[in-house]
């Protein structure tokens, strides 16, 4: 340190020593960490100022923890002044984890020599969180770190910090497993019965992972067979997953109600036939529950419970009706089509259409009539499930979203396959009920994003990205094919494109309809996509129905930047921007615009194409830096676009 002779230094060689130190804080090369300092011209403050730098989430002293290198940690705690409490991103298991400490990334890792140097010797927060609200206890609760956790704990460890979703320490060890954890927990006073976001205990983990040891320990402790927000109970989950020891072990409980016993058993068999695909056991458990809704006579306390069947939308659509004696349902014993058929009846009828599982399986099962050439079934269910999720879901909604997209695959397919697999029986009909319901989702999600955008998950900004790619390419679909389509439909849903262009939705880096469909990646949604981006008589269409020809996304970037970005550029959709309005001399954030781009494209000059006197009058009261606040709002967002 005596050395050191305080040149300045630029930001941009912090920056480059910062990925050089990054580097060796994952390898665990303090010696290279001193080495490289050492090789600089730099002071106290540029080593402290170079080590703490964190772009991109990347923390020296969080990746350094995060691989136990203990030495590492040491040199930036205490010779560089890095502090103790940084955030910084982190690799576990494929997923990120953003907002990490050091002390979150070791006891998560497991290096029990770190945590204990953070916490006794550096005083670091033992609640602190990530960006998700998870804790160090719950990130050493998790691998079943059980050192960690008694150290964090001792340490003053808050047992009942709840990471985002409501799911506490308690929690996680129990689905994960780690029974040494869960009983020094209990011991420790974690509370048995608390309920996450969506209503799950600790039992439901236990039952949706099939840890019975577990459960019984929670049992010992008081812990109650509560239902979520699904209306299910733990043992109604483990029927749901699959879990047949936790179901017999429940089932077999002398306070379990006859009723819900029946329930999980029939649950169990459509989860055995449609989701393990073995028939035969499905079908016995089945039975099994039609012999305790009719027990024998001979048992005189026994009570007869017959199964109440009603006529629900999926069986008038499949044409059908659940079983509901022990003779129906051995006349369907050898038909394997009804008995998966019966198995969704089963679903919708216990935990109702709303559930995420019934919704998967409506899809699923119209999957297969699809695959069967069945494609009027296929679009009943699909419409039926969509339905089911737009009323109980929330906006954007991931599920929802994937049925879109199910959908725009649907018919792809019948716009490419027609003449091969004669698809007849889907109508324009069809294509305007499902366009109707993206067209008042899009409005719901684009409520939602821009109502608060501090509160907006990243997961709602793709999911309205990717609603926004499915509704561009139903109307590529409605532009190749309206020919055929009757004037009442046309007017319809040119309407509702109208109406987009006009309140133009934004999806991730504000990309607008146009944009997405003069870029080459929004082809990438559909195996039997009949048409690839960028799409001349898409950016026609959306031109003509009022889309701005000049909106920038999030980089600055017009719809023309984005187009002459295209390799090879396509200057027939140049020319066509260019004619209605479009401007070429518009700069993104890096200072570049379509111009410059085009430079080597004959378009430009074959068109005379230059910026226009006023455009270029516009530039140089930008990079002069001119006041031009009170010119008036229309001309002032002029120069602005310049």
């Amino acid at each position: 340190m005596s050395s050191i002779t305080n040149t300045p230094q630029t930001p941009r060689n912090l920056a480059r020593l910062h990925k050089y130190i990054y580097r060796y804080s994952r390898l665990g090369r303090v010696d290279l960490i001193k080495a490289r300092i050492a090789q600089q011209d730099l002071s106290l403050e540029d080593i402290h100022e170079c080590v703490t730098l964190n772009p991109h989430g990347e923390s020296c002293l969080v990746a350094a923890a995060r691989q136990g290198h203990l030495d590492v940690v040491k040199y930036l705690v205490e010779e560089a002044s890095v502090d103790v409490e940084q955030r910084g991103t982190v690799q576990f298991e494929g997923d990120k984890v953003e907002g990490a400490s050091a002390l979150w990334s070791a006891a998560a890792a497991g290096f029990v020599d770190v945590v204990k140097y953070l916490v006794s010797e550096c005083a670091a927060s033992v609640n602190g969180v990530t960006s998700t609200n998870s804790t160090p206890l719950r990130a050493a609760c998790y691998d079943g770190r059980m050192l960690i956790v008694r150290f964090l704990v001792e340490s003053g460890a808050d047992l009942e910090i709840a990471n985002r979703h409501g799911h506490t320490s308690l929690m996680i060890a129990c689905y994960r497993g780690h029974i040494p954890i869960v009983k020094y927990l209990l011991e420790r006073g974690a509370t048995v019965n608390r309920k996450s976001i969506k209503g799950n205990t600790a039992l439901h983990d236990c039952a949706e992972s099939g840890h019975v040891d577990i459960m019984q320990l929670l049992m010992q402790h008081g812990a109650q067979m509560e239902k979520d927000a699904y209306g299910m109970t733990p043992l109604v989950s483990a029927a749901v997953v699959g879990h047949k020891n936790v179901v017999e072990y429940l089932i077999n409980r002398s306070d379990c109600p006859l009723e819900e016993k029946i329930n999980s058993l029939e649950l169990l068999g459509a989860t055995y036939i449609d989701r393990k695909h073995n028939l035969v056991e499905g079908l016995r458990l089945w039975e099994r529950a039609m012999h305790d809704r009719f027990p024998v006579v001979e048992d005189t306390a026994a009570v007869a419970m017959p199964k109440i069947v009603r006529d629900s939308p999926v069986a008038v659509m499949l044409r059908t009706k659940e079983f509901a004696t022990l003779d129906e349902l051995r006349i369907m014993g050898d038909d394997p089509n009804e008995i998966r058929v019966q198995a969704l009846l089963v679903r919708e009828r216990i935990l109702g259409a709303a559930h995420p599982e019934t919704s998967y399986l409506l899809r699923y099962r119209g999957a297969v009539f699809a695959d069967q050439g069945d494609f009027r079934r296929c679009l009943q269910l699909w419409s039926y499930a969509l339905e089911v999720q737009l009323q109980n879901l929330e906006p954007l909604n991931p599920m929802t979203v994937s049925s879109f997209v199910s959908f725009a695959e649907l018919f792809s397919f019948k716009e490419t396959q027609q003449s091969l697999y004669g698809v007849q029986n889907i109508t324009w009909v069809d294509f305007k009920l499902v366009f109707d319901k993206i067209f008042t989702e899009i409005m719901r999600g684009h409520r939602m994003v821009t109502a608060d955008s501090t509160a907006v998950h990243s997961r709602d900004v793709n999911s309205f990205d990717r609603i926004l790619v499915v509704c561009l390419h139903l109307i590529s679909l409605f532009v190749r094919m309206k020919s055929t389509v009757d004037e009442d439909l046309i007017r319809d849903i040119t309407t509702k494109v109208y109406y987009l262009m006009k309140f133009s939705p934004r999806g991730k880096c504000q990309r607008t309809l146009l944009h997405l469909a003069c870029a080459k990646d929004s082809t990438n949604l559909a195996p039997y996509r009949a048409f690839s981006f960028p799409c001349k008589d898409t950016i026609q269409y959306l031109i003509e129905m009022g889309a701005d020809t000049n909106a920038q996304d999030a980089d600055g970037n017009s719809v023309l930047c984005v187009l002459a970005q295209q390799h090879p550029v396509n200057n027939e959709l140049v020319a066509l921007m260019l004619s209605h309005g479009a401007h070429i001399d518009i700069a993104n954030k890096d200072h570049l615009s379509a111009f410059k781009f085009l430079k080597k494209s004959p378009i430009v000059y074959t068109r005379q194409n230059f910026p226009a006197l006023r455009c270029l009058a516009a530039q140089t009261i930008r990079q002069q830096n001119i006041p031009h606040h009170r010119v008036g709002e229309r001309l002032e967002r002029f120069i602005c676009l310049h």
